[in-house]
């Protein structure tokens, strides 16, 4: 029997996780946000980002939105007011 690694490889987890939901159907396209392309009417746009959401006194603000976390690394992050921007921005 194949492992995971050998079925799946790489597979993000959150992709992983909409495609066992039914969210991604045969035929739909899965958009690449590094890439920068369009995205088609009725497309799916899936985005894997950290956020500032319940952890507001666990991060260091360093600058513009990059902040220290608590296990040392650095991201940047969201927060719910940027969410709500973006989202109305799309008309979503």
């Amino acid at each position: 029997m194949p492992t995971l690694q050998e079925q799946f490889g790489g597979l993000d987890i959150y992709l992983f996780d909409q495609l066992v939901r039914g969210n991604v159907s045969k035929g739909m396209t899965i958009f690449d946000a590094g890439c920068w392309r369009t995205l088609k009417p009725g497309g799916l746009f899936f985005c894997r980002l950290a956020s500032t959401i319940g952890a507001e006194r666990l991060v260091r603000p360093l600058h513009g939105r990059w902040n220290a976390m608590a296990d040392g690394s650095e991201r940047y992050l969201v927060d719910g007011a940027m969410l709500m921007q973006v989202t109305n921005a799309l008309g979503a």
